[in-house]
């Protein structure tokens, strides 16, 4: 049972060295977060699975430390750029072009943040269900029930 005031954070908290600086104050914090730092507990059914483990174990083994939200984010806008770049034809300088090809050239690219939708109306790309909802419990992040 939680006593007191429940604590709900954002995804900015999404590290594990938010853990380790809180200490024992992070316990039983709720926060929503992509799904990178539960990776391996997602089912085999979800897309993002072997995406974000993949890049969790090569991020983890190039750099010795444990993979955050933030990591991805960069991974993401050049795996889209890639993609948009080459379905698209997109030749240097045509930043025109490649606004286009991220509009419409890019539909279900799946990365470390969720399964890419852009259109001309939906810069974001991504749905709710990219996110997940996690607690810390026992100093780890695991999926708050």
């Amino acid at each position: 049972d939680k006593k007191g005031m429940m604590l709900v954070m954002n995804h900015g908290q999404g590290n594990a060295k938010y853990i380790e600086l809180a200490g024992a104050a992070a316990e039983g914090v709720v926060l929503p977060a992509g799904k990178i730092l539960i990776a391996e507990s997602l089912c085999g059914c979800d897309p993002q699975k072997a995406v974000l483990v993949a890049f969790k174990n090569a991020y983890q083994n190039l750099y010795e430390e444990e993979v955050s939200t933030f990591a991805g984010h960069a991974y993401d806008a050049l795996l889209l750029i890639k993609t948009a770049i080459e379905k698209g034809n997109v030749k240097p300088g045509d930043s025109k072009a490649l606004r286009n090809a991220l509009e419409n050239k890019t539909a279900g690219v799946v990365g470390i943040n969720g399964k890419f939708e852009y259109s001309p109306t939906d810069h974001n790309g991504l749905s709710e269900g990219s996110m997940v909802m996690l607690e810390v419990k026992n100093g780890e992040f695991v999926r708050a029930k």
